[in-house]
């Protein structure tokens, strides 16, 4: 596979992008109190509307409560658990 240079210099710009702006998040001031927000490039954007379902995020969190043993499994994650990895998590 031969990869011309305009292509691999137009892969190397949008990772230096990437990088630029996970730098920029990660240590501006401006956003030093900012949590739980979602970002397109620089700017503060709503994400896809299934990530503000409740019941959803709930199922989330009692699954990864399962998974990291925080808690007994509660009958329905730890169904979940069971049917994505084909057995129960160890104890």
């Amino acid at each position: 596979m031969t990869v011309d240079k305009t292509e691999s210099a137009d892969r190397k710009m949008r990772a230096e992008d990437h990088r630029r702006v996970m730098v920029f998040l990660a240590s501006s001031p401006a956003l030093a109190r900012t949590t739980g927000q979602y970002f397109v490039s620089t700017k503060p954007a709503p994400s896809a509307p299934i990530t503000y379902d409740r019941d959803i995020a709930a199922g989330h969190w009692a699954i990864c409560e399962v998974l990291t043993e925080l808690r007994e499994a509660h009958p329905v994650a730890a169904a979940l658990v069971r049917s994505s990895s084909g057995k129960p998590p160890d104890r």
